[in-house]
């Protein structure tokens, strides 16, 4: 498990809100960052962990494999948003 993964499962296990909200401006998930921020690691430990998807989220999802997000992680290259698409489109959420 990486880094990232690690610390978000200790944090769920320590009894972090998986649907805690990030407020009125961008009004996500911590799913919802996962997958805008093209960790298909972190997507999976949210799915395994019962994170709800929300209607937008596959959209996003596809979004991102087209390059949507890549701003906001430089050096990430575009497979890893492909990765967090398939693992919403194949049946993982």
């Amino acid at each position: 498990m990486a880094r990232r993964e690690g610390a978000g499962a200790a944090l769920l296990d320590g009894g972090a809100d998986i649907e805690r909200r990030s407020g009125r401006l961008h009004d996500n998930t911590p799913l919802g960052w996962a997958i805008v921020g093209g960790s298909p690691g972190m997507v999976e430990l949210l799915l395994s962990r019962g994170a709800a998807v929300l209607g937008h989220m596959r959209a996003d999802a596809a979004r991102g494999a087209r390059g949507a997000f890549r701003q906001f992680k430089p050096g990430t290259g575009i497979e890893a948003w492909a990765r967090v698409e398939r693992l919403l489109v194949e049946g993982r959420a």
